[in-house]
């Protein structure tokens, strides 16, 4: 006959810390392979701007960023801005700043196309237009900003 040997309880805890680990490591490998489970699209033809001339969509694999820029608080910077898009400069162009809740920083089409990217440099390349003078006459303040409304509903880990 089989003798029953009973587990202690230092093996019933690894055992159990073993299932908790695999039921983790599955859990993650899920949400890794499918990078955009926690985006919510929105469908910019199904929202109705105030501003339409000013709204600018960002596509993204996992959904739209829509972006609406303020001419009347920085002139300049939303024409430089509009300018780049319509030649297409920010095509490929990667994020090479992200701050959750704060800060989405791209757009050096010097060092930061994703097929060359620079570490090195990216983020201090120039447009080839010059630099524009601050338009900011005053103390710096959050809520005046040229893109100030980012609907960005990605969830950063």
């Amino acid at each position: 006959m089989i003798k029953k040997i009973k587990a202690s309880l230092h093996e019933k805890l690894i055992f159990i810390f073993l299932i908790v680990l695999a039921i983790f490591a599955l859990s993650f490998t899920i949400i890794v392979k499918n990078k955009c489970l926690f985006v919510k699209n929105f469908d910019p033809q199904k929202i109705d701007f105030e501003k339409p001339n000013n709204i600018v969509i960002l596509n993204t694999e996992c959904g739209n960023v829509i972006i609406e820029l303020y001419p009347r608080v920085s002139p300049n910077g939303v024409e430089r801005f509009k300018k780049l898009i319509n030649l297409n400069l920010y095509d490929n162009v990667a994020f090479h700043r992200v701050i959750k809740d704060k800060l989405v920083q791209g757009g050096d089409i010097e060092f930061g196309k994703k097929n060359q990217i620079d570490y090195g440099k990216i983020g201090t390349g120039k447009s080839g237009f010059g630099t524009i003078k601050s338009e900011i006459d005053v103390e710096f303040n959050k809520n005046r900003t040229i893109l100030s409304y980012l609907i960005l509903n990605v969830e950063m880990l």
